[in-house]
């Protein structure tokens, strides 16, 4: 499947082979993008190297909104109206209909976790994804992100520097610690651009010099020194960057528009007679065979228990006590089984004498950072998946005298 990438200067479609193509007109003076014509160039673009079928489409940060910021962390707030709130402060998009997707980075103490987040009007991305048939519309670099954490793990510190939109990444522990544009353009290099990534490394608490770096552009990739790293990786493998295009692990954002449920869009009060109506309806229904139904339900429940009954008398049950489980880890264990929060549930979980690692999804993002909080342990790993839930992943160390 193709893989494209947008900039307002140049249009990168990657098939068997990377072709290159000037991109002119999409950006005004003032810097805002016109849709119109950056799809008419995309569309010129895939129709002269006879591209059929679906693409993966990048959008340079030039042409959409890529930004992260911190937002309040407790049960009840409205993440994803702060989220789209803080998307139409952009002069751009202020007042427009977004499509907004985020990804939740890290947790900054029990009041705060950092979001990364995007967002496209929707006329522009409901237009590409029909017209252009994109299977998922995101912003780069995202796709360089995930590639380059594909290639050095979750143990090394390492950062991203690319020349196609002149931005810096770090990342440690597998996550994503802040990202930014760089005043001083990529592809030149010198020691004003290795002192400006010193500092934002230390911005971001990077801890520099780190682990690793990658540096990629294109065409090609820029050669650079001075950089504070053990080590300077130039360039990525056009075919890592194409699997990583399509992988879902985070950092990932689609702006695809999703389906429009019933009322979205429409003013508070409109909306609130339309659920009132529909619960009257739901109401009406529900009575109507409401008894007949209960009167099943507990019919079925005593014969259930009839048989429940005859079976224990047939086997002549003994009572007994279970044991408590003893050993490394037992403490943890009773601990995690009183600690889970409502709304929130385990999918996997393996102890060690080393300690505890816990899986699992949750409804809200903030019931994995309770739980890490009450158990006093580390949340590893914290993802919204396509669902609308959340992925987690909590580690507890057991202390020397369990193990």
């Amino acid at each position: 499947m193709p893989e494209l990438l947008c900039t307002p200067e140049r249009l990168f479609l990657y098939t068997h082979m990377l072709h290159a193509e000037p991109c002119e007109g999409v950006v005004d003076e003032e810097g805002r993008p016109d849709y119109g014509r950056l799809f008419l160039a995309v569309r010129r673009a895939l129709a002269r190297h006879r591209v059929r079928g679906a693409v993966y489409l990048a959008l340079s940060p030039e042409l959409l909104l890529l930004h992260e910021a911190p937002f309040p962390s407790f049960e009840g707030f409205p993440l994803d109206e702060a989220i789209l709130a803080e998307a139409q402060r952009n002069p751009f998009f202020r007042d427009a209909d977004l499509v907004v997707d985020y990804d939740l980075l890290r947790p900054e103490g029990p009041a705060r976790v950092w979001v990364l987040f995007a967002a496209l009007p929707r006329e522009a991305a409901r237009r590409m994804a029909r017209g252009l048939r994109a299977r998922r519309i995101e912003p780069w670099p995202l796709a360089l992100w995930r590639a380059a954490k594909a290639r050095y793990g979750n143990e090394l510190r390492f950062f991203v520097l690319e020349s196609v939109s002149n931005t810096l990444a770090a990342f440690g522990g597998g996550r994503l610690l802040g990202f930014r544009r760089l005043t001083r353009p990529v592809a030149e290099g010198g020691e004003a651009l290795a002192e400006e990534v010193l500092r934002s490394l230390q911005l971001f608490e990077a801890h520099p010099p780190t682990d690793r770096a990658l540096v990629f552009g294109l065409p090609e990739s820029p050669e650079l020194e001075g950089l504070p790293a053990g080590a300077v990786d130039t360039g990525l493998p056009l075919e890592e960057l194409k699997q990583a295009a399509w992988s879902k692990e985070p950092p990932f954002l689609d702006l695809r528009p999703r389906r429009t449920h019933l009322g979205e869009g429409m003013p508070p009060a409109e909306q609130r007679a339309l659920l009132a109506a529909a619960l009257l309806v739901a109401a009406a229904l529900a009575v109507g065979s409401y008894l007949g139904a209960e009167r099943a339900r507990l019919s079925e429940q005593v014969e259930e228990l009839r048989a429940e009954v005859q079976r224990l008398e047939e086997e002549g049950i003994e009572a007994a006590y279970a044991p408590l489980p003893t050993g490394p880890g037992a403490r943890e264990l009773k601990e995690i089984a009183l600690g889970l929060p409502k709304g929130l549930w385990l999918t996997e979980l393996s102890a060690s004498r080393e300690g505890v690692v816990l899986t699992g999804r949750a409804e809200s993002p903030y019931l994995p950072i309770e739980l890490a909080e009450r158990l006093e342990a580390e949340l590893a790993a914290l993802a919204r998946s396509e669902e609308g839930l959340y992925d987690w992943e909590v580690r507890r160390a057991l202390a020397p005298e369990t193990r």
